[in-house]
């Protein structure tokens, strides 16, 4: 079989290292050409681009990037662009990585959805790669479109926004790749500009509403009510309230494959274990609950439907079925008992007594009962005043039903933009002034890490750690005595 087709088969059965070995093969001893794009008049004759050279050479970059190895693969990439440009006669990018804001501003205009593009340089570096022949201007959109991601991975924000402005270029005004939109907002988030980001995302959801001819084109983000007066004092002759107003509800959502039951049989294990003098209802979503602990914890299941929205046209990730939380439907089943709510992820570790934030959770505004985790101190981020959803306390209240009702009716349109739930809960909460979170006695493992675990007074004042990204606590319960201590609920410190 030619190195070529044998490669392509390894990287379809994930097999890189094979795949690595047969590109590199290919493209040390293949001498065939391809017709030559003209190169310009004053350039030396370039060397010719020879038969499937610029798909080696993408797929050669792409299995380097499925191995993880992103250095080799921007080597990889880099020389892809520079044989082609050799070949074909392409002038040099004209954008720089660091040149953010002017970066924004051909953004305002890719996303702008007009078909007559301004004349600048970039325009005419597009129209000259645009004119090569088939199939390199698709081959070079994609590996630009590649190393947004990449690039994101090797924590260079600024090179993988310049890296997505060129993919939108090339590909304008064509559908660009939707790994595009999200890894811009990702970028943009790294580099300080969240309000850019919103903003961005939302013009593009209107414009799509709007062509797609929603009868309520406009989503309009959460915004604060009137805060209603005090109740006055119960008299006797007054029926008892519906909700306890000492009842909290701990709830989880477990999704598909990636936890097991013993991630929530552990959290709500924990809870109980540590948090003593509170009474405590226990919620689960999810669309499986064998092997979930009901009559220890006490769990009472809440089914989760694998198409969480009805306007999507495939399984969305599992992240976005804590949206359910916010379901008009699903959430009577929980918000009948309790007025307040702590939502917890799977990957946590219960490490005090939840008192910390059922009688310490601080609303930012106080109409918007509702408060999550910044990102300003959490190291696995990389971005300031942003939201994770990892730990949620809020008290039952309406307006948060759009929070799941608009992607419930259009998330065929916003998950094309939006690729996490926490920038949706960024939009969302954009008009509510102060919202910057509010959850204390919750800190991040890498943080934790950080800051050392000598003693027990890092535990001081917390009730949870949290995992997200990775490494996860299953990783670390070995390592960390603490993780293993606390997640297995075993040991002397789970008992202090």
């Amino acid at each position: 079989m030619e190195s070529f087709n044998f490669g392509v088969l390894c990287r379809r059965k994930g097999n890189t290292a094979s795949a690595i070995a047969a590109f590199t093969t290919y493209l040390n001893g293949t001498t065939s050409t391809i017709p030559q794009h003209p190169p310009s008049p004053t350039s030396e004759a370039p060397s010719k681009l020879f038969e499937k050279e610029p798909q080696a050479r993408f797929n050669l970059a792409s299995s380097y990037a499925d191995a993880k190895e992103f250095t080799s693969s921007v080597d990889s990439f880099n020389e892809l662009f520079r044989r082609v440009g050799e070949s074909c006669g392409i002038q040099t990018v004209p954008i720089e990585p660091a040149d953010v804001e002017s970066t924004i501003t051909k953004l305002d205009f890719l996303t702008s959805l007009t078909t007559t593009p301004p004349a600048d340089p970039l325009s005419d570096w597009a129209a000259s790669v645009n004119a090569t022949p088939a199939p390199i201007p698709a081959i070079i959109q994609a590996s630009f479109s590649s190393l947004g991601s990449i690039h994101l991975k090797l924590m260079d924000p600024k090179s993988a926004l310049r890296a997505i402005v060129l993919s939108l270029t090339l590909s304008h005004p064509r559908a660009p790749e939707p790994e595009d939109y999200y890894n811009i907002n990702i970028a943009l988030r790294q580099l300080g500009y969240q309000q850019e980001a919103t903003k961005l995302s939302w013009r593009l959801i209107d414009k799509a509403l709007k062509r797609k001819g929603a009868e309520n084109p406009r989503i309009l983000p959460i915004s604060p009510k009137p805060i209603p007066p005090p109740v006055p004092p119960r008299t006797t002759d007054d029926p008892p309230p519906t909700q306890s107003s000492t009842l909290t509800n701990i709830i989880c959502v477990k999704y598909g494959k990636k936890y097991s039951p013993d991630y929530v049989n552990r959290l709500f294990a924990g809870v109980r274990r540590t948090t003593k003098n509170h009474s405590l209802s226990f919620f689960c979503l999810t669309d499986d609950a064998e092997g979930i602990d009901l009559g220890t914890n006490d769990v009472s299941i809440v089914p989760l439907s694998p198409k969480p929205f009805k306007s999507s046209r495939r399984n969305p990730a599992g992240w976005w079925h804590k949206a359910c939380l916010f379901n008009p439907t699903l959430k009577s089943r929980f918000s009948e008992s309790a007025a307040k709510n702590i939502y917890i992820d799977l990957d946590t570790v219960v490490v005090g007594d939840l008192g910390f934030i059922i009688d310490g959770v601080r609303y930012p505004d106080p109409a918007v009962r509702f408060a999550t985790l910044n990102t300003n101190d959490m190291v696995n981020e990389r971005r300031k005043d942003g939201l994770n959803t990892s730990v949620m306390v809020w008290e039952n209240d309406e307006i948060f039903d759009d929070l799941y009702n608009h992607l419930d009716s259009h998330f065929d349109i916003i998950g094309k933009y939006i690729y996490k739930l926490d920038h949706w809960f960024e939009m969302m909460f954009s008009e509510c002034q102060g919202f910057v979170g509010g959850c204390g006695g919750v800190k991040e493992y890498k943080r934790v890490k950080e800051e050392g675990t000598e003693g027990e007074g890092w535990r001081e004042g917390v009730a949870l750690v949290t995992f997200p990204l990775h490494p996860k606590p299953h990783h670390c319960a070995e390592e960390d005595a603490w993780v293993r201590d606390f997640w297995l609920g075993r040991g002397d410190l789970c008992e202090k």
